[in-house]
């Protein structure tokens, strides 16, 4: 009653506060009633169920989990599942969807296993040569020379409406083709239709969808619904012209046809026989096509979407670039996993979020983003970042948008977005964050189109969105992006049942945040697309996000594609046996919140997880963890000491944990050169301690011959050159120190009774900061300490190894304990990190028996230092360097920053 008087008022003009006062409130009428509902069919069940168990009805294992088909509805998703006692322990509230697991998939497993997936490959294989022939055959293309050698841009749609001109457009881009994909439902005359409407003009409606950034008064409710879709029903069923259209780009996927597809051998068959009918899934069968037939796009469009003329040509807007770049792309820097990319995209309603998007996030600013810089992203072809690609595109829509019920019964309509200007571009969202895209307005690149697949056991209004959230997690570590683009489409809503999409949409408002909880942590050990992807949909199984006929679908979908020779892009995969540690010596900066964001998230491209250590004030901590940024709150020192114990913290922490097996400390304003680091290996090689330098940096200095001295009894440290006109020249020997004070040097053959007397005889007065308090009389203090007892050699001493640059160290959290007890001493002295950090090293190596090795290291002091010129000397150099330094955020813009990064991977 509450939703027709809304209605009514609405149809008559009412002012807004008076139809969004009743919307609201039939909202919470709505969800108290289906609440209501909810608990008492709970009751009832319960009931009936002690009844039984009274009598006897109940036995064998009651923590058995019983397997149903999941049906769509709200009340059986907001149902209590742990029993009607225990949820009366909270009689305030509801129970909570968590991830846990409710039940065990006991099915076949093809892709699951502990070997390649090429075998499964092969089986498909058997099936190609026949069924690439038949295919065709079903198919019947007017022109299979046209297709085969213009058709490599494919929209697919599925419809049970009569043709809309948002189909005749797709039909009408040049060089795109269509798939329709009918259902039982669909009008048999469709084609007909489909073909009078293409001859009709598409001027008649320009002013409602050509202009390239649409106002609210340009999409009033009353033009859109009225006005719209009597223009497209008209004439629909009027006189053929003399002139009939081509159709020669159309395919048109006829219930006859689909049925023939069905009765193929293989892999392919046994996809389209097991594809429900009258299901939004049907679309599945037309990506399948697609692909077939060698699509490397696919935009995956509703018709009720319709591209948006050209104001000029009165065409329909290109939804490709001719040079297939993204110009003006905005980098995404963001903290949190997951991502509303609305309000940074300007929606003219405040507040506004996608359908899919968790509900308990909607007013979490640290989920909004932040831009970073702009860039020009390759659609396909080539890579940016870090070995990635573009791997989605969604469009979004103006008038009336992909939006869920909650929004639409609480927020006004229409809502559009910037199309031109300053403000308007396309978003890249980050490698780790999930954000929900559709299957309305979506182009899909040929390396996306393996994660196209829509389950079939959830509505409709869950299907897409769960699908892309499952993308999101295997497109993480096979290099693929997400991409939001402005409005170059309006939709046309079709008449929907707000309160039916309400009741369809339940597992988005319920499960959205924890899915993406799940996903964000989840991993496989696994080396290929489809493996992981069947892992991956096994766990979602057993936690109630999908059914078993899902699991049963995708593993017919892969074989389907390996039927028909898709290719799955190879994995390239975050490191998650690491962690990172990046310090931070300077937390007063204006900047240095978002240059922690940024750092954090270029590096979580590479790693899963990654911390940021520095001398934080409470207020920053607060921040970052509302950003959702893992944080370490160090000593203000400069960076003196502090990244000592901000590893040792680290490591500690990490020590017993089953997924880190090491912690990597990395100076802010160095970088990594990660396949040299890893030596191109998966997981993160965690035996050896890794350093970076030259010479005897983390090297093993107890079997070092050049530690002797020359014939003429100098001792020398041969400096080593970095590249072709740069050097680094130290004079830097090892020495032991004893309990007493008096110092050796490293071969014993020299006795000196004080620091002061060995620095000039070994040469270590060279480095101004030896001789200061922080570093060699500091030393020396480390040697005499009785707690140093556990470190010293054979002969007593404490073996002082060579100083280093200290930007950079690997640990193996097994070497934690040691590395710490070895820590901690230094840090009681407070000794210099680059005169503590190879002792601290080799200490940990004497204690444990571990091995070390060193990556060279590119750095300089001359003028060049930290500039464009210092970095093209250590990427053209002759050395594959691990490790650059100095590289500062405060000098070079992100995008600067974030370019050189991905330059030396």
């Amino acid at each position: 009653m509450i939703l027709t008087s809304c209605s009514s008022l609405r149809r008559r003009g009412a002012s807004s506060w008076q139809w969004r006062l009743l919307l609201v409130l039939a909202t919470a009428t709505c969800v108290a009633l289906l609440f209501s509902y909810s608990f008492v069919a709970t009751m009832s069940k319960e009931l009936q169920k002690s009844d039984n168990m009274l009598q006897g009805g109940v036995h064998e294992n009651q923590n058995q989990i019983v397997n149903h088909e999941h049906e769509g509805g709200i009340a059986d998703i907001l149902s209590p599942t742990s029993g009607i006692f225990e949820a009366a322990k909270n009689s305030a509230t509801g129970t909570v969807f968590n991830n846990e697991k409710i039940r065990k998939y006991v099915g076949l497993s093809y892709y699951d296993k502990n070997i390649d997936s090429s075998a499964s490959a092969d089986d498909s294989k058997l099936f190609r040569p026949s069924t690439n022939e038949s295919i065709l055959e079903v198919l019947r293309v007017d022109d299979p020379g046209y297709i085969s050698n213009h058709c490599n841009k494919w929209g697919v749609v599925t419809t049970i409406f009569d043709p809309t001109k948002a189909i005749s457009r797709v039909a009408s881009l040049p060089s795109w083709c269509l798939i329709i994909v009918p259902d039982t439902k669909t009008p048999d005359n469709y084609m007909e239709k489909l073909l009078q409407l293409q001859r009709e003009k598409d001027n008649s409606d320009s002013d409602l969808t050509n202009s390239k950034n649409n106002t609210d008064s340009d999409l009033t409710n009353s033009i859109v619904d009225q006005d719209m879709l009597e223009l497209e029903t008209n004439n629909i069923n009027g006189t053929t012209t003399d002139h009939d259209l081509s159709n020669k780009n159309i395919i048109f996927l006829t219930v006859e046809k689909q049925k023939e597809l069905e009765n193929l051998q293989g892999p392919f068959g046994d996809f389209i026989r097991s594809t429900p009918w009258n299901h939004f899934c049907r679309k599945n069968v037309g990506y399948l096509v697609a692909m077939f037939l060698g699509a490397q796009f696919i935009f995956d469009f509703d018709d009720d979407n319709y591209i948006k003329l050209d104001i000029v040509s009165g065409h329909p807007l290109s939804i490709l670039p001719d040079d297939l770049n993204l110009r003006n792309t905005t980098v995404i820097m963001q903290g949190a996993n997951a991502f509303n990319h609305h309000p940074i995209m300007g929606a003219s309603v405040e507040g506004s979020w996608a359908r899919g998007f968790p509900t308990d996030l909607i007013q979490n600013k640290a989920t909004q983003g932040i831009a970073a810089y702009q860039t020009d992203l390759p659609i396909s072809g080539q890579d940016f970042g870090v070995k990635r690609e573009v791997g989605v595109i969604q469009y979004l829509a103006d008038n009336n948008p992909d939006i869920d019920a909650l929004h639409r019964m609480s927020k006004p309509l229409p809502i559009t977005f910037p199309l031109d200007g300053a403000s308007a571009s396309a978003v890249l969202v980050p490698t780790h964050a999930y954000s929900p895209y559709n299957a309305q307005a979506t182009i899909h690149t040929r390396n996306a189109m393996f994660a196209m697949l829509l389950p079939s056991t959830v509505p409709g209004r869950v299907s897409d969105i769960w699908r892309g959230y499952f993308a999101q997690c295997i497109f993480a570590d096979t290099g693929l992006s997400l991409v939001f683009a402005p409005p170059k489409i309006v939709q046309v809503r079709n008449d929907h049942d707000y309160l039916g999409d309400f009741e369809a949409e339940g597992d988005l408002y319920l499960k959205s945040g924890k899915l993406i909880e799940f996903l964000a942590q989840w991993d496989s050990k696994h080396n290929t697309v489809p493996q992981r992807m069947e892992h991956l949909w096994i766990d979602l199984y057993e936690r109630g996000y999908i059914e078993e006929t899902d699991i049963l679908s995708l593993q017919k979908w892969i074989g389907a594609l390996y039927q028909i020779g898709y290719e799955f892009p190879p994995l390239k995969r975050r490191f998650r046996n690491v962690a990172v540690m990046g310090q931070f010596n300077y937390a007063d900066k204006p900047s240095v919140f978002h240059d922690v964001m940024f750092w954090v998230q270029k590096n979580r491209e590479q790693f899963d997880t990654v911390l940021a250590a520095g001398p934080f004030s409470e207020d920053q901590m607060s921040s970052f963890k509302e950003h959702s940024i893992d944080v370490v709150q160090g000593k203000d020192d400069r960076g003196f000491y502090s990244p000592l114990e901000n590893q040792m913290n680290t490591l500690l922490r990490f020590k017993d944990s089953d997924k880190v097996d090491g912690v990597i400390y990395v100076h802010d304003d160095g970088i990594m050169n990660v396949t040299e680091l890893s030596q191109g290996k998966y997981p993160f090689p965690h035996n050896d301690i890794i350093g970076s330098g030259d010479g005897y940096s983390y090297m093993d200095i107890r079997h070092a011959p050049s530690m002797l001295p020359t014939s003429d009894g100098v001792f020398k440290y041969n400096a080593k050159r970095v590249n072709d006109t740069m050097y680094i020249e130290r004079n830097n020997l090892a020495y032991r120190v004893f309990s007493d004070g008096h110092i050796e040097d490293f071969d014993k053959t020299v006795n000196f009774t004080d620091l002061r007397s060995a620095m000039s005889e070994i040469g270590l007065n060279k480095w101004h900061h030896f001789k200061r308090a922080f570093c060699g009389p500091a030393q020396v203090k480390v040697a005499m300490d009785t707690e140093s007892k556990v470190f010293r050699e054979d002969d007593g001493s404490v073996l002082i190894p060579p100083y280093v640059q200290a930007d950079f160290l690997f640990v193996p959290t097994k070497y934690a304990d040691a590395f710490a007890d070895a820590a901690k001493l230094h840090l009681k002295h407070t000794v210099f990190i680059e005169c503590a950090y190879n002792t601290v090293a080799s200490m940990t190596k004497m204690k444990t028996n571990a091995t070390s090795r060193s990556v060279d290291l590119c750095t300089t002091w001359i003028p060049r230092r930290g500039d464009d010129r210092h970095m093209r000397d250590c990427k053209n150099g002759k050395n594959n360097y691990g490790f650059v330094h100095p590289w500062k955020l405060g000098k070079q813009s992100y995008s600067h920053w974030s370019e050189t990064y991905d330059w030396l991977q």
